[in-house]
């Protein structure tokens, strides 16, 4: 009688979690994310909450160094067949805790959100008179973390690559205290006009 009442009681306990639902959370979060500017955090949720019958209660929070830019978080909307919230946020530089919860923290994702300043250029490449025919060595000057963004060298706006117009090689990056040093060599100057650079995320 004990036995057969313990397996009902587990049978129970199954059938509860099973028609309360579980949400299954999953945060994301761009790549790159700049300091001071807007970004989206979403939280997706995989299962409806069976148990009232509705979509599943979903709360994003984030830390000290973020603040939200709406008064409210949006309700969960349903998207091929899972349920997502988005909250815009600003943060400061730096790494910074996102949680998503729901249903009472039943259900609870992390993540570990590195704010980076966003590039930016300090100098430009000084203007130089050569002959046609010479080698030139020019330089950009950027701010911000060169682990994200790369640097394109433009003439005629069409980006500079290896070929029969351009012979080029880019020498490393020269890291400074506030940005880093960015050269390219063109071996054998054949088309004058504006060379410039450009920071891409």
């Amino acid at each position: 009688m004990k036995c057969t009442s313990a397996l009902l009681l587990l049978l129970m306990i199954l059938l509860l979690r099973l028609y309360t639902g579980s949400a299954e959370l999953t945060l994301h979060a761009p790549q790159n994310v700049y300091a001071g500017e807007p970004t989206n955090i979403t939280c997706t949720a995989g299962v409806r909450d069976f148990k009232h019958n509705s979509a599943p209660r979903i709360v994003i929070s984030v830390g000290n160094g973020c603040t939200e830019l709406q008064n409210k978080q949006h309700k969960p909307e349903e998207f091929n067949g899972h349920y997502q919230v988005q909250l815009a946020i600003t943060c400061r530089n730096g790494t910074h805790s996102i949680d998503c919860y729901s249903n009472g923290k039943d259900e609870v994702d992390n993540i570990n959100l590195k704010v980076v300043k966003k590039p930016k250029i300090i100098t430009e490449p000084r203007n130089i008179t050569i002959e046609v025919g010479l080698p030139v060595t020019l330089t950009c000057f950027v701010e911000g973390d060169p682990n994200h963004y790369w640097v394109g060298w433009m003439s005629r706006n069409s980006i500079i690559q290896q070929g029969q117009q351009h012979s080029i090689s880019q020498s490393p990056s020269f890291k400074l205290t506030n940005g880093t040093m960015h050269y390219l060599t063109v071996h054998s100057i054949k088309v004058s006009g504006k060379y410039e650079c450009k920071v891409y995320s």
